[in-house]
């Protein structure tokens, strides 16, 4: 069994999903709307991220490292800017990722619901995982 998550809808944290694969995105957006989150997106473009921000506020995100044939460095940069606690959902290796985001959890593909549920569960208590 996984991590349960409860949220009153209230306080439904805004999550933002970033994931060019539709069947991914699509099962990862069905976790956090199963977990009592709304969903912003998915976005599958760095733009598409980038102008989705730029217009509405989020409380988390979970991010996939390459959208295309674009890396999504450019919407983790805002998302650190306005202090936005992500996770990064990929199939690379952390060496992969850059300084400035080494510290930034990572959930390897294929990820397991329960992995998705213990991230969100981590928001809902406010109490971000400690490499946020």
């Amino acid at each position: 069994m996984g991590a349960s998550v409860s949220v009153s809808a209230s306080s439904r944290p805004n999550i933002l999903v970033v994931e060019d694969n539709f069947l991914v995105a699509r099962e990862v957006c069905g976790i956090v709307r199963d977990c009592g989150f709304a969903v912003a997106g998915p976005v599958g473009q760095v733009a598409q991220g980038v102008e989705l921000l730029a217009g509405q506020p989020v409380d988390g995100a979970i991010v996939d490292i390459r959208l295309g044939n674009a890396l999504s460095y450019p919407i983790c940069r805002e998302l650190t800017r306005r202090h936005v606690p992500f996770v990064f959902l990929t199939a690379y290796e952390r060496s992969f990722i850059p300084d400035p985001f080494r510290r930034v959890p990572v959930l390897s593909k294929p990820v397991q619901p329960a992995e998705i549920k213990t991230v969100l569960a981590s928001l809902a208590s406010c109490a971000p995982p400690p490499a946020f």
